[in-house]
Order: structure tokens, then sequence, then C-alpha cells
């Protein structure tokens, strides 16, 4: 079966700055795979391009056998962080709705809101449908932004650090909503949380500015220590790499 998401010899830059480098990356059906590495190392920017918000300097990339930008309904997207107003009148039911939107003057169909009822189910929030949004914890707002994610049915869902400005006892909760979900789509998550890799996911990608290890999460944390030198906690956060100058590709 061809993969979902095919990034070919992708190059990116911003300003004449490289970004990314010569990065071929594959996802496939079902996978779950964590995105790790420094910060700055251009996993935001890795997101961006599946989605087609950015366009790369070089290579090709195809989501579904297309471009991006024709594939963007089969995808879910949950970025870093949600700004809400907490006084503006907006309950969580249509916060969740606006995950169906199909453009000016198209009427929600019974279908958009039984998804919408589906969704918030699938993240234990639809006792609370008609609250506002602003009246919910940090941890609750960001869940309905994943169900808002998941009312379009997606094939493929991107994380960008889901859980940054969450509390961490509320993160193990997020976190085990993820299996069942990959049961239906492929998800592709971004993370600085080493517990999550070696909990949740069954595969790895580390990024910093190339790509030095795409593989099984089995196995694949001792091996990012080898190339890395340095504790895998301290690869995810891009503290050495302030110290240590350029990494020895050599071990690619």
């Amino acid at each position: 079966m061809p993969p979902i998401v095919e990034l070919k010899n992708i190059s990116f830059a911003y300003n004449g700055t490289s970004v990314l480098s010569n990065i071929d990356f594959t996802v496939q059906t079902n996978d779950f795979l964590a995105l790790i590495g420094p910060n700055g190392g251009g996993k935001t920017t890795l997101i961006k391009l599946i989605l087609g918000l950015l366009k790369p300097s070089e290579g090709t990339i195809r989501i579904f056998g297309q471009p991006p930008e024709k594939c963007r309904s089969r995808i879910g997207y949950l970025p870093q962080a949600s700004t809400i107003d907490k006084y503006f009148p907006i309950h969580v039911h249509d916060v969740v709705l606006q995950g169906c939107y199909h453009g000016l003057f198209r009427r929600y169909s019974n279908a958009d809101k039984k998804a919408v009822e589906t969704a918030l189910k699938s993240v234990d929030l639809w006792n609370i449908k008609d609250r506002q949004i602003g009246e919910l914890s940090g941890g609750q707002q960001q869940r309905v932004f994943l169900a808002r994610a998941l009312a379009r049915n997606p094939d493929l869902l991107l994380l960008d650090e889901p859980t940054a400005s969450i509390d961490p006892d509320v993160k193990t909760s997020f976190y085990d909503l993820l299996p069942n979900l990959r049961k239906r789509m492929a998800v592709v998550l971004v993370t600085h949380d080493i517990g999550v890799v070696a909990s949740y996911v069954e595969d790895i990608a580390c990024l910093d500015h190339t790509l030095h290890y795409h593989g099984a999460a089995e196995g694949g944390l001792k091996k990012l220590e080898d190339i890395y030198q340095c504790p895998i906690e301290l690869v995810a956060h891009g503290l050495p790499h302030r110290v240590l100058g350029e990494h020895d590709h050599s071990h690619e």
C-alpha cells in the first residue's frame, strides 16, 4: 500500500536561511509516529509543509498521492496553542462544529452535527457540550480543540506539541485518548515528552534540520542517544546543541 504522506528530497529555507535539508519522510496508514528533536530543528515547519501551508524550496510532497492543498479535508490538525477569549460567548458544541466548516453560505448538515457528537464523545466531553469554552480548564479546552480536529473524520491527524500549555498531571489523560484514535487514522505527534514516545507511539523520527532517525520506537531512543552522544531528554529539548555545535552525520 502506498504511503499516505510522502516527502522526497525536501528542503526549505526562511529568507535564505536553511531550515530543512534533504528530507525523505513517509507515513503509512494507521502509523502512530512521534516527531522529536531540538527546538528550532524544523518540526513545526515539516508539519506546515504536510498541510500545504508552506511550499518547499526543493523536492516533492504527496499526501494521499496528491499535492497537500488538495487534501486538507482529510487532515485533522491541532497546533501548539489555541487562543480563546474566555469572555467570548461560544459553546463547546459550536467550537467543535467549526471543524466541519464548508465555506460561506453553506449550512451545517445533520451529518455534521452527528460528527460533532461522535468527536466530543471520543474525548469524553459530550456531557459539557453546552458550556462556554472560556469556562473550561486548559486541559479540557485542548480536548475540545482535538474534537474539532476530529469532527471532519480525518485519515491523518497532526498534533503539534498538544500538551505544551497544560498541566503535567493532565497530560496523561490527553495522551490516553490517542491509542483509540490511531485505529481510525494515522497520527503524527510532535512532542518533547519522552515518556509519550516510550509509552504510546510505535515509530519515531528525529529531526534537526536533517532527518537523523526514522524507525521503530523500540530501540530507537538508544540509537538516538548514540547518534547525539547525549541523553535523549536533552536531544528533545535542544540543550546540548547550543553547546556542541554540528552533529557528526557519519552516524546516519
